[in-house]
This record gives C-alpha cells, structure tokens and sequence, in this order.
C-alpha cells in the first residue's frame, strides 16, 4: 500500500522529493495498491456525511485491505488471492499501481427504505464502484483504458447475479480495456459479508463490492509528482535538507529516470496499436 500526494491537499514542500526518491522501492515491488488522502476525504463528506479525521480516512483504508485479502481468511465460490492480484494485474514490471474503489459506501444512520435497497443491489454496487468518485486515488477512471480489472465480492451474493452484472459493465463505453487484453475482467466471490470496525461510520451491509485495477490513468498521478518535482528540482529547492544527512544529488536525477522511464512504459501502452495479421 502507498499513500501518494494528493492534487490540492499537501502535508508539506517536499513531498513530491520523498515521493520521487521512494519510487525505486515502489517500482520494484509485485504490486502497489495506491491511494491519496484527498480522495479519501472528500468520501468521507460525500458518502458518509463525517468529518474527515485521520481517524476516519485510516478506516477507509482500513476497510479496502480486509476486502483484499478476504480471500485469505475466508471462503468463497471463486476467491482472488494476492499472488493473483500480482499475476493478473502487473503486465510489465514497472506498471505495477493498482487503483482501488469500494461500493456501497453509506452512513451508519442511513434509514432502510426501498431507495437504500435499490443502492445495495448487486447491479447497483457494480456500477458504483465504476464511478470515479468511489476510486481511492486521484485520477479520472472514464478516460483511459483499462490493463486488468478484479470485480471482488463479499456477502450474500448469487454467481448469477455477478454474471448478469459484469456483462453490463462490459457494455459501458467508459469501460475499455487496452486492445492486447481486451477481456481482462477477473470475478471473485466471497460469501463473508464485509466487516465494520467498533464505532465506524460505515454502515453494516448484506453485500458489498470492491474494484481492482490497473488502469492507464494512473499515469495522470505520476505525471503531476513528476512536474511538482522538476520546479522544485531545477531550482535546486530544499535539495541541501536531504544532502545534509547525507543523500547525494545523484540519487535525485537517479530516481527522476527511473520515473521518467514509467512514464514511457504507461506511453507505449497507452499508443500502442493492435497486432494486424502480419504481426502474428
């Protein structure tokens, strides 16, 4: 898990250095499950109606990695465990920042009306978490394409149901996958109904739904660390705090390349043509 900088909200002047000089560590990695604190807030007051505390985000957060590795601790008709997470979502090394969104998202005092039955549907929450303001990160999902995608169940949920579901997904146009994989959509099924935590916000629901994914618009995070970084950088900004305790200036412009060439894998992906006959 990796908590990047956030578009208008920032905890300090550096950090697009720390981000940049930690993205080694993060390239390497199988897989990068990558949030933002703005994002997370703003679900907090749209969704839950609460103030967003540290408390409250740290809960969220909270709440996608139990529904990440249900599949560990529970059964399940068709379960997604974290070996094929990395499997199934990381086609090339360095794209590996997976985007996640969760459905339904509701306050704890919501009434039980028909209308909070509609929203808690299994068609209904495969939409929402298609919604870019259910994505845990800062970028737009409607724009973009798709590299692989894990629709995650948990609770009183009918394979048929799910069926029915992810074949209206594939009919959306802001739903498309990268013309290499063009049937990337993975389906698990966990029949342990999502957790709350004491005293959560959230309300208790019969069944909920998580996305996973690795989609190119992740590229639009990185793209802004990377700008926020070069002002900053070509300014030799702040740059003697970190030399002081004892970090070269080689391991800047070292780690500004190794972005720039993640940037250039998400490029190649995002332009890249389908294979014609002669390709085969």
């Amino acid at each position: 898990m990796a908590l990047f900088p956030s578009k208008n909200i920032h905890g300090s002047q550096l950090e697009s250095y720390n981000t940049v000089l930690a993205s080694k560590q993060l390239i390497e990695s199988d897989a990068v499950f990558a949030f933002d604190n703005e994002s997370i807030i703003d679900i907090c007051r749209r969704n839950l109606g609460i103030e967003a505390k540290h408390l409250n985000v740290n809960k969220l957060i909270a709440h996608t990695i139990s529904n990440i590795t249900a599949a560990i601790r529970f059964d399940g008709a068709l379960n997604v465990n974290l070996k094929e997470i990395q499997t199934n979502h990381v086609p090339y090394h360095r794209v590996n920042c997976l985007i996640c969104s969760n459905a339904p998202f509701m306050k704890e005092t919501y009434s039980y009306n028909r209308n909070d039955e509609e929203q808690r549907t299994t068609a209904a929450i495969s939409r929402a978490i298609f919604e870019p303001a259910n994505v845990m990160i800062g970028c737009n999902i409607n724009t973009g394409k798709y590299m692989a995608c894990s629709m995650v169940y948990r609770g009183n949920v009918v394979p048929k149901d799910v069926g029915a579901a992810c074949g209206y997904v594939k009919t959306k146009r802001t739903v498309q996958f990268v013309d290499w994989c063009p049937t990337g959509f993975k389906m698990g099924i966990n029949y342990q109904e999502p957790k709350i935590f004491p005293e959560s916000d959230i309300a208790r629901v019969q069944r909920g739904c998580m996305m996973i994914a690795n989609h190119t618009s992740i590229l639009d995070v990185w793209n802004r660390i990377a700008t926020n970084f070069n002002i900053l950088f070509d300014q030799k900004a702040f740059v003697h705090h970190y030399v002081n305790q004892g970090i070269e200036e080689s391991e800047f412009v070292e780690a500004r390349d190794n972005l720039e060439e993640v940037q250039l894998d998400f490029d190649e992906i995002i332009q890249e043509e389908p294979l014609g006959e002669d390709d085969f």
